[in-house]
């Protein structure tokens, strides 16, 4: 976990030194891509997700966008001899209302709720009148908050908050494209 904090640390370093050049307010018709390092929430473990986001409506000063997001999250734990691993997979889809400050035109805050399946696996090495082995899928339901702040016109970094079965931290970098 922290080689992969490292590597997104280091990444993170070289989108600051690009041009702080350009306003970057969500609006209708934008189109953001984000890869994220997630982490927490209902399950244990860490992972990578990627979302996709469309500016549909404006809603007085602010701006709807719906999109999806889908991600893969792991954990593996030892107890002596014995493993047990898991592994899940949200496939949501998500709509945030972007809330626009005019006296930061580069960061784009935002707030909404995200509904979907999840699927759960999992793996363990216990003696079989235990076993706990299987996977299951179910509907997954979250709140999500986050921000963006753009280093140039289509470069940003994203971070997010979420409860429920959406992770429970985001961190990584987003596109528009």
């Amino acid at each position: 976990m922290i080689a992969r904090f490292a590597r997104f640390a280091a990444a993170a370093a070289l989108v600051a030194a690009l041009p702080l050049t350009a306003s970057a307010q969500f609006a209708k018709g934008d189109r953001v891509g984000t890869v994220n390092f997630m982490t927490g929430g209902d399950y244990n473990g860490s992972g990578v997700g990627v979302q996709a986001e469309w500016g549909i409506l404006p809603i007085g000063k602010a701006t709807l966008g719906i999109g999806g997001f889908v991600g893969y999250q792991s954990d593996s734990e030892t107890y002596g001899t014995f493993k047990a691993s898991n592994s899940v997979m949200p496939f949501m889809a998500i709509g945030n209302v972007h809330f626009p400050i005019a006296s930061q035109p580069k960061l784009d805050l935002y707030a909404g709720a995200s509904v979907g399946i999840i699927r759960v696996s999992w793996d363990s090495n216990v003696p079989a009148a235990y076993n706990v082995d299987g996977s299951d899928t179910d509907t997954g339901f979250g709140i999500q908050g986050g921000a963006r702040y753009w280093f140039g016109s289509k470069l940003g970094l994203n971070g997010q908050i979420g409860i429920g079965d959406i992770p429970l931290l985001h961190a990584g970098l987003s596109l528009k494209f």
